[in-house]
């Protein structure tokens, strides 16, 4: 999925105070690959210069990837989230928004709005009908 288009997915979700079950799905299948592709990277950058250049940022990408499956789980409960449990996702999202190798994580941004959106008074902290 194109970052775009995650973006746009997030938006539309929010939009919908988060009660949108299949652009959930798709941001819960999307934010699971990112989080599980890091281990499959591994055993590559253990062979390959170039692949290990990008390992910080593979990492950053699993950070976020888990992050935003914690964001959705707390959504999905339907369960306020603490200050203290949004600025830690917050500090993990200003990690990965540092560049890399040259290269930035543009999904962060999305991820954040999510997170944001489901602290206390936010978006999706209402109760689901």
């Amino acid at each position: 999925m194109r970052e775009g288009r995650f973006a746009e997915l997030v938006d539309q979700f929010v939009a919908s105070a988060c009660h949108d079950p299949a652009a959930e799905v798709r941001l819960r299948a999307q934010v699971a690959t990112w989080r599980d592709n890091d281990a499959i990277l591994q055993p590559f950058a253990q062979r390959s210069f170039l692949v290990k250049e990008v390992t910080a940022n593979s990492q950053d990408l699993s950070a976020l990837g888990t992050a935003g499956l914690a964001v959705l789980d707390a959504i999905a409960k339907g369960q306020p989230t603490p200050d203290s449990w949004r600025a830690q996702q917050l500090a993990i999202i200003d990690q990965v928004k540092k560049p890399k190798a040259q290269l930035l994580l543009i999904p962060a941004p999305a991820v954040q709005k999510l997170i944001e959106a489901a602290a206390a008074g936010g978006a999706c902290s209402a109760p689901k009908p």
